[in-house]
């Protein structure tokens, strides 16, 4: 049989798959809810949609069934031999903020079991809000748990947690802002066409001797992510710092500049009223040397010696 899409969800056991399958699907198909020591999925099921196939699969944390569990991860992805389009969909989630290793390894096995390029979505599923909150603000977790992944995915969409679902079997999601992000990001993703040769084993040999290789190298990570951050910031204050500076300077180069064409405007203006000065005192002294020199001569008689003119 063809199908037009096929949305196969991946994840460990109470990632939170099959609650997701069945927001999709908008009706409770497949089972979730409590499971003590191991998840409700134990293989691989699938529900058809009209024209489309949902896939819920079992994860690889429980060391008891996961043998099996790669079995049926292999077998559901190469399920997409007579399908037109495939998306697949792995999930973590966050334990106080921190992504569950054990998550990420499940994602890389899987991730290598295809052979051919294709995209992917990852959902981080059921992050609180203080959680939301402390991942924008410290996200070197998730980012050293992001650069671990062997390949890096298309899109990444963060799901809410949903008290009204905790410790409930077989809830349907009725949040709508949940469903419409859901939709959103689910279509948002390029289709891929993988084929049964494009699949090899998903490799679980090693599972927990690589979760526990993850620890160490995410300790490092984690700490060169905060370290650069940090650098990062002290980077941002030196450079405020030096721009606040030059900022000053400016004003100050600016005010100087000020105080000095003032000066220069005083000056000026000195010069001109001195020069005015001095043109007025000109021009009354040559004033005066003109009533001067039109004054008629004044004669004086002095006795017996002859008359004496003075100018």
């Amino acid at each position: 049989m063809t199908f037009g899409t096929i949305f196969s969800f991946y994840g460990n056991p109470g990632s939170g798959k099959s609650t997701l399958c069945n927001a999709k699907l908008r009706k409770t198909v497949f089972k979730s809810g409590v499971s003590v020591g191991t998840g409700l999925t134990t293989f691989s099921e699938s529900h058809q949609d009209g024209n489309n196939l949902i896939i819920d699969s079992p994860g690889l944390a429980d060391p008891i069934k996961r043998n099996e569990a790669a079995k049926q991860i292999e077998s559901s992805l190469k399920k997409v031999l007579n399908i037109i389009d495939n998306i697949d969909y792995p999930e973590v989630t966050l334990e106080s903020g921190r992504v569950r290793l054990q998550d990420v390894e499940t994602l890389n096995s899987i991730l290598k079991a295809i052979t051919v390029e294709f995209e992917y979505g990852l959902i981080i599923n059921k992050v609180t809000k203080q959680v939301h909150q402390h991942l924008l603000s410290s996200p070197a977790n998730l980012q050293a748990c992001i650069q671990m992944v062997e390949k890096q995915p298309l899109r990444t969409l963060i799901v809410k947690h949903m008290s009204e679902l905790y410790d409930e079997d077989n809830v349907l999601v009725e949040d709508k802002e949940t469903l419409d992000s859901l939709n959103g990001f689910l279509e948002s993703l390029p289709r891929n066409f993988i084929e049964q040769k494009d699949v090899t084993t998903v490799e679980v040999k090693d599972y927990d001797k690589k979760v526990k290789e993850m620890e160490l190298l995410m300790t490092k990570l984690t700490e060169q992510i905060e370290l650069e951050k940090e650098n990062n910031k002290k980077l941002g204050e030196k450079t405020l710092k030096l721009e606040a500076d030059l900022t000053q300077q400016r004003l100050e180069s600016k005010e100087s500049t000020e105080r000095m064409m003032n000066q220069i405007l005083d000056m000026n203006q000195k010069q001109i009223e001195q020069t005015a000065e001095f043109q007025r005192n000109m021009q009354e002294q040559m004033r005066l040397t003109t009533e001067a020199l039109n004054k008629p001569p004044v004669i004086i008689e002095k006795g017996g010696s002859g008359p004496c003119s003075i100018m």
